[in-house]
């Protein structure tokens, strides 16, 4: 049956350009979400080790577990030289690979690890020596942006377990002790019977300790105790444990043994979590 010219006046192609517009259905821009204030702070950042790329960086964010989890597209970890000014309004424009793209979850404490082929803003690679500011950047539903407050690192080839580290020290004698701990490049160092690396009992520590490690096992763990003034003498002691690296910033040590002025101490643990 042959269709019958509802427009017999105007042109066929008007009339298929009228009957295309009139079957398509109309887009709208989809409207910007307001994002909460904070929605990722940085608790720290560290250089774990010695690959110089991107890799070397581990990083702690907290999440704002308020933020509406569907009104975030995507999350990006963005590492800009210190050199150079980074806004929001340049979020948008950074071209993949010059971010890593974070997985969003409603859980407060995250963990951020690089790929090792992550670039700058700028596309360069991150290298050992140059200082960056990392950025959490936002990008919500209906372009709208946000950036985090900036956190400096610069990456160097040193010893991935040298730093400052606050333990939890648990024996037979003390429970949830709280100690101190600066370990060097050569895994030595010193301990402190306090939150504040400030020795105990006068002196400048409260000990020295000696670390070996081979991956994330530490196969031993040694702390020399000498106290500067302890009931009436130094209450000289030595404790020897073993232990295994976690998580690239915790130090687990068990089997902790040894006696000292106070009596045994023996079964002994302490988990060190890095500064």
């Amino acid at each position: 049956m042959k269709m019958k010219n509802l427009f017999p006046s105007l042109p066929k192609v008007l009339i298929a350009f009228i009957i295309f517009i009139s079957c398509t259905k109309t887009e709208t821009a989809e409207p910007a979400v307001t994002l909460p204030a904070n929605i990722y702070t940085f608790n720290s950042i560290f250089d774990i080790g010695n690959n110089n790329n991107a890799s070397d960086i581990r990083a702690e964010v907290k999440f704002l577990t308020s933020a509406t989890i569907s009104d975030i597209s995507e999350v990006r970890f963005v590492l800009v030289k210190t050199s150079k000014t980074f806004t929001e309004n340049q979020i948008k424009d950074l071209k993949s690979g010059n971010y890593f793209v974070v997985s969003t979850a409603n859980t407060e404490k995250q963990i951020i690890k690089p790929n090792n082929n992550q670039k700058d803003s700028d596309g360069d690679m991150i290298a050992n020596g140059v200082a960056y500011n990392a950025y959490m950047a936002i990008v919500g539903k209906g372009n709208s942006y946000q950036l985090s407050k900036p956190i400096e690192i610069t990456l160097t080839d040193k010893a991935p377990l040298a730093g400052d580290y606050r333990g939890v020290w648990n024996d037979a004698l003390f429970k949830d002790f709280i100690v101190t701990m600066r370990i060097e490049a050569d895994y030595t160092g010193k301990i402190y019977y306090s939150d504040n690396f400030k020795a105990c009992c006068g002196g400048g520590n409260d000990g020295s300790v000696k670390l070996v490690v081979s991956g994330n096992t530490i196969s031993s763990f040694e702390v020399n105790q000498y106290l500067g003034s302890y009931k009436g003498g130094h209450c000289e002691a030595k404790y020897t444990a073993k232990g295994e690296v976690q998580d690239d910033i915790i130090l687990s040590i068990s089997n902790l043994t040894g006696a000292d002025c106070d009596g045994e101490h023996t079964p002994g643990t302490v988990k060190f979590t890095r500064l």
